[in-house]
């Protein structure tokens, strides 16, 4: 190991680290100052010393390397189908084409800075400029985790958060019953029943179709899944959580579970009694065809979103977070019906004296 001076055609001095690798092969690294040579010739002597030649050429291998090593140890296996749909995203389009072939011991926090400015200036969205991102970083906390970079260059940097833009506009409950009343004309108990959890429970839609029946209380709903790709995982937050189940929403329920073929089985499944998945075609209740999901949101999946924030509004609005809203007076309720509270039904019956009069 040593540093040797290498003058050029043009006349410009160069600084070669020279130095041989277990196997005999001698290697060379160049530099354009001496500090930098002498600096690389101490590290290689203190890695020979310390028996780990395998660090000597830590960090020159490109981030598309680096990518697929945390692809195959970190996504395979701890992440969904439908995240690691978005990183792949992320991947291919935004962060490969752009800094894939550069080493990762070259990437600077300066590079991330520019990396996040082009990717503004070339109109990609906030939310994906955040996940890009968040790729690049997670890629290489793991390369720093095996030893190969001493550092998280993205870790210094701020990332631009993605806020939203439009503001929520809940649906209101009279929309709701009105969908339901719509369904239940035609039949279509099934997909009443589904369209009424969304916002009166204020499920996920990957949640609404998860829940078995032994997760359905008398006034509570048991949430302990979620649902991606056809397959049962955990919820978005990783946490089993109890829902309170308004009056109109228990009725719906105890209807629909009176005609349900399997007691034990899933409140909402598929014909052949399986979890709804997002990439094939399903068939509803009502014999209409489900189509697989678009890359982008169509309307009726914004208000989908629209009906599970419905709850959330309507609960702040009435100071509780589980009294029912007083416009659901405009269903009827029968005497067997259990109510959270006794004051649903006063409210109930003053608002029906107020339509007739």
């Amino acid at each position: 190991m040593s540093v040797h001076v290498r003058t050029r055609t043009a006349g410009q001095v160069a600084y070669e680290v020279l130095w041989r690798d277990p196997a005999g092969k001698q290697r060379c690294q160049t530099f354009g100052t001496r500090r930098e040579a002498d600096a690389r010739d101490r590290e290689i002597k203190d890695l020979r010393k310390r028996g780990r030649y395998d660090a000597v050429d830590a960090g020159t291998e490109p981030l598309r390397e680096a990518v697929e090593r945390w692809w195959t140890d970190h996504v395979e296996s701890s992440v969904t189908v439908n995240t690691a749909k978005a990183y792949a995203t992320c991947v291919d389009r935004h962060l490969l084409p752009r800094l894939g072939d550069v080493p990762i011991r070259d990437i600077q926090p300066a590079q991330v800075v520019a990396l996040q400015r082009d990717l503004r200036d070339d109109g990609v969205g906030a939310a994906i400029s955040q996940k890009t991102l968040m790729v690049l970083s997670g890629a290489m906390r793991h390369s720093q985790l095996l030893g190969r970079l001493p550092s998280n260059p993205v870790q210094p940097v701020k990332i631009r958060q993605a806020r939203r833009q439009r503001a929520i506009r809940p649906i209101s409950p009279a929309l709701v019953e009105q969908i339901r009343a719509y369904a239940l004309e035609r039949l279509w108990e099934h997909d009443g029943t589904l369209f009424c959890t969304l916002p009166y429970a204020g499920l996920r839609p990957g949640e609404a179709f998860a829940p078995r029946w032994e997760c359905v209380g008398r006034n509570t709903l048991l949430i302990e899944h979620g649902r991606a790709d056809g397959a049962l995982k955990a919820t978005k937050t990783n946490r089993v959580r109890t829902v309170r189940l308004f009056a109109p929403l228990a009725e719906d329920l105890a209807s629909w579970r009176q005609s349900a073929t399997d007691p034990d089985g899933l409140v909402f499944p598929r014909a052949d009694g399986e979890v709804f998945r997002d990439a094939t075609t399903a068939t509803g209740a009502c014999g209409s065809s489900i189509p697989p999901r678009p890359r982008s949101a169509s309307p009726m999946q914004r208000r989908t979103r629209r009906a599970t924030r419905s709850r959330a509004c309507w609960c702040k609005r009435a100071g509780t977070p589980w009294r029912s809203p007083r416009r659901w007076a405009t269903r009827p309720r029968s005497s067997s019906a259990t109510t959270p509270t006794s004051s649903v039904s006063s409210r109930a019956a003053s608002a029906s004296s107020r339509r007739q009069s």
